[in-house]
This record gives structure tokens, C-alpha cells and sequence, in this order.
């Protein structure tokens, strides 16, 4: 009786494990069905993707370099994803339609300043070091140059008034002026030593720095002569011609230096005065140097190296070869040249594009550009990095058939799960570009009360089937009754 029973029960225990163990295979399988979409504003995208990982799922293909899988839109999908990388994809009955996306809180980037190995700081706080207290003061945007191979000569130059004061910083190409400060920095770039300090002028005379352009359309042209005449047809037909300079500025209330322009339309003249640097004619812009601050001519060349010349009043105030790094004090103010290379790519602070850190080491401030690293005295190393950290979206959503036919729409906001069919949608974390694209985790689920109950209906048959086998009766047999003693040896007879 326990022999069988103990057998029975064993079946019965294989059973229902082969039968878990498919049901949960299905699952898995089904779970296998999902991936990212990569959709950007305005487009719509039907394919999932995700890095190959050696599973298989059913309706997938697998192994696929990224430039094999076929996007509805190659582009936005290709700058997420490695083109070194091997993906799984996964085909969608429906297309999906990215239809706006609407920012609802904004966060801060994150700011970390990391000391040796094992020490991180955020903004305001300090740490204690063999050079004595450190503390991370502050991060702000980041003027400079960036080596770039066939990038544009560049040099980074700054002033500060006084020993103890804050430096401002500039960076400028080739043949361009701006404003430091009180002083005007011009730079141009010269072969070699000797080429750059012939080019060094001799006097100052603000028409050499003057520039003025005019908007043709959605175009601007340029001309840096100051000579009666020049100008251009534009493309409506109409001219622009300069006739007149006043270096003087008698015809701006504030003195400031004048251009005269004719704009000619058939027999029609019109000639407008435009001071130096006021932009409020949005057809030309005049741009001269003004004011009585010092003029700095920077003769760059080779590598962090370039002759200066500064004038103040009109007047040569000091003529000096420079190398990175160095400080010269002349014409009431200190200068330093931080860098000057022959290609470089430039980043000003107004872009916001790269940030550094403002530390203190003991009382002494240092800079520390975002991604570099500098070292203190006794070698601990500091390196400074800046994430950028997504804003909360909402992703409005239309589902398309094949036939691009509206089949639903869905509103998904971070952490909230929507679904279509049997199909789930998710916001993917920590994407980028996320005001004009998306990346959304989709997978396939049993959703449907149907699939359910059809699920619960075969468990509980399963399971109720095997109880049912195990419960029933055993049908007793007929005793037979041993034979009298000696009868079959009578029958043998």
C-alpha cells in the first residue's frame, strides 16, 4: 500500500512540476518580448530594441549590429545606441507616435568634486588634507580652448584690476576683438616669433577694429571697410551702401562713433545713422570700439607663446613677449595668457557648455575644469565632473496601426505604468535629449482578465485532476479461494 501510494504521489509531484515549469517558461518567454523604443518628437517608431544578451524570446531577432535593425527612424535610434553593439529586436503590431513631450520639474545638474579614491564632496562642503581644509566653493561655466586638429587659431587671455581681485576671462579667434573688462582684446595669429611681433601696429586707431554687417534674409554679410561706397545688392534687389564714418560720434547723443547707410529700393533712398554697437536697427549692426579703457594686441604663435602690445590713452603703454601662465602688470590692470594654440575649438561661459570647479586649498582659490584633473602639493589628486540630471516629462503618446490608424493614445509620466492590449509601457531612466525624444521600456504581459482566468482554469484543473487521481477508490478484486488439498492433483489425473 505505501509503495503505491509513494509512486502515485511521485507522478503526481512530476506532473505538476512539468507543468509549472511550462507555465513558467511562457512566461519567461513572453517576459522575453521587450525592449526600448527610441522615438523622437513628432516621429514614430515600431521596433524594440535591447543589447544582446543570449536569451531568446519569442518573435525576436538577435545579435543584430545596429545599423542592420530597421528603424522607422534610423537617425535618433543610431545616436543612442553603440554602433560597436550587438542588439535583440523585437517587431510591434502597431507604430507609436511620440507626439509632444511636456516638461513638468526641472532639477539641478550634480556637481561632485572627488579627492583621492575614496572621498566625493558636493558644492559647500570641505575636507580635511595633508595642504590643510579643503572646500568646494562653487562650479561655473568655463571659458577656454579645446585642442581641436583643423580648428581655428584661439587664444584665452585674462585681467583683473588688482592682485587680490577676480580674474574675467575671454577667449577669441583669428582677427576678432572683445571685451575683458575695461579693455579691448584683439587677436590675429602669425607664423613665428619674428612674423608676430612685425605685426604688432604701431598706433591705435579704432577703424582698424570696426566691422559692419547686414542681414540679407536669413544670411549676413560682412565688410570691415570703412571706405564710402562699399556695400552689397541684396536679394530682394535692394542695395546697402555705406557713405559716411563719423569717428567723432557727432551724430549719436552719446557720442559714440556713427556709420551712414543708403538703402536704395528703385528711386527710393533711405540713409540711417547706426552707432557703434547698438543693434536696434535689426537690418545692420556697426561694431567699433568705444570707450577709454586699455587696447591689448595679441600676435600669437607656435604654442602658448605670442607678442603684446597694450595702448591706453592712444599711447604705447608696454610691448612684451609672453608665454602661457605669466602675469604682467601695465596700463593700471594685470594681464595673463592662458593659452594660445594654432587649432582649437572655442567655449565661452555664455554657451554653458563646460563648467569648472571654484576650490579653496587652505585659504588659496583654484580652478578645475569639468573632466580635468590637477593635483595638490602632495600628490592627492582632484577631479571634477558634472551630471546633468533629466527633467520629470510627461510623453504624450498616439498608438498607430499599420495603416497608421489611430488606435489609442497614452499620457506617461515618470514611475507610471499604462498599458495597450497585452503590451506595457514604462519610462526608461536617466535618458538624454529628453525634450526632444524618448526612450520607452515596452514589454509584453498577460494583461487581459481573460488570459487570467484561462491561466487560473488550467492551475486548477491541473492540480484538481491530480487530487482526483490520488482520491480515487481503488477497486478491490475478487478473492479466489485457494483449492482443497489434493484436488488438483486430481485433476491432473
Amino acid at each position: 500500500m505505501m509503495d503505491w501510494l509513494s509512486s502515485r504521489l511521485l507522478l503526481a509531484l512530476l506532473y505538476l512540476g512539468v507543468l509549472f515549469a511550462g507555465g513558467l517558461l511562457l512566461l519567461g518567454q513572453l517576459r522575453l518580448a521587450e525592449g526600448d523604443l527610441l522615438v523622437a518628437e513628432g516621429a514614430t517608431e515600431s521596433v524594440l530594441v535591447r543589447e544582446s544578451t543570449g536569451r531568446r524570446g519569442f518573435g525576436a531577432l538577435h545579435g543584430l549590429p545596429a545599423e542592420a535593425i530597421p528603424f522607422d527612424n534610423p537617425r535618433v535610434a543610431l545616436r543612442r545606441l553603440d554602433r560597436n553593439g550587438t542588439y535583440d529586436m523585437v517587431q510591434l503590431p502597431f507604430h507609436v507616435r511620440l507626439n509632444a513631450v511636456e516638461v513638468l520639474k526641472t532639477h539641478p545638474a550634480r556637481d561632485a568634486l572627488r579627492v583621492g579614491k575614496d572621498m566625493e564632496l558636493g558644492v559647500g562642503e570641505t575636507a580635511n588634507t595633508s595642504m590643510g581644509v579643503l572646500r568646494f566653493v562653487s562650479s561655473r561655466p568655463w571659458t577656454g580652448l579645446l585642442p581641436e586638429p583643423g580648428g581655428q587659431p584661439a587664444v584665452r587671455v585674462s585681467i583683473r584690476e588688482t592682485a587680490a581681485g577676480p580674474w574675467e576671462t575671454v577667449a577669441l579667434a583669428e582677427s576678432t576683438w572683445t571685451r575683458c573688462g575695461e579693455a579691448i582684446v584683439q587677436m590675429t595669429w602669425s607664423a613665428d616669433e619674428a612674423a608676430a611681433r612685425a605685426a604688432l601696429p604701431r598706433a591705435y586707431d579704432p577703424r582698424t577694429l570696426a566691422e559692419w554687417r547686414v542681414r540679407d534674409g536669413d544670411k549676413e554679410q560682412h565688410f570691415t571697410s570703412l571706405t564710402p561706397g562699399t556695400g552689397l545688392t541684396l536679394s530682394d534687389g535692394s542695395e546697402a551702401r555705406l557713405m559716411q564714418f563719423d569717428a567723432a560720434g557727432d551724430h549719436d547723443p552719446q557720442g559714440r562713433p556713427c556709420i551712414r547707410l543708403r538703402f536704395t529700393t528703385g528711386d527710393t533712398h533711405e540713409d540711417v545713422w547706426i552707432p557703434a554697437n547698438d543693434g536696434t536697427d535689426p537690418r545692420v549692426f556697426f561694431r567699433c570700439p568705444t570707450g577709454s579703457g586699455p587696447v591689448v594686441f595679441v600676435r600669437a604663435f607656435g604654442y602658448n607663446e605670442a607678442w603684446v602690445r597694450v595702448f591706453s590713452d592712444g599711447v604705447v603703454s608696454g610691448t612684451r613677449l609672453f608665454a602661457a601662465g605669466e602675469i604682467w602688470r601695465v596700463a593700471g590692470m594685470e594681464l595673463r595668457l592662458d593659452e594660445a594654440l594654432a587649432g582649437a575649438l572655442i567655449i565661452r561661459a555664455e554657451d554653458k557648455a563646460v563648467y569648472e570647479a571654484v576650490v579653496e586649498v587652505d585659504g588659496e582659490r583654484r580652478f578645475l575644469r569639468e573632466g580635468a584633473s590637477i593635483a595638490l602639493d602632495d600628490g592627492t589628486p582632484l577631479v571634477y565632473h558634472r551630471t546633468d540630471v533629466p527633467p520629470e516629462v510627461r510623453l504624450d503618446l498616439t498608438l498607430l496601426s499599420s495603416e497608421m490608424n489611430e488606435l489609442g493614445t497614452i499620457r506617461l509620466v515618470p514611475g507610471a505604468r499604462r498599458r495597450f492590449g497585452n503590451w506595457q509601457f514604462i519610462q526608461a531612466e536617466n535618458t538624454r535629449n529628453v525634450l526632444h525624444s524618448a526612450v520607452i521600456h515596452v514589454c509584453r504581459t498577460l494583461n487581459r482578465p481573460a488570459a487570467w482566468v484561462g491561466l487560473a482554469c488550467f492551475v486548477t484543473g491541473a492540480v484538481g485532476l491530480t487530487i482526483a487521481r490520488l482520491r480515487r477508490p481503488r477497486r478491490k478484486r475478487p478473492r479466489r479461494l485457494m483449492p482443497p488439498v489434493g484436488e488438483s492433483h486430481n485433476k491432473g489425473r
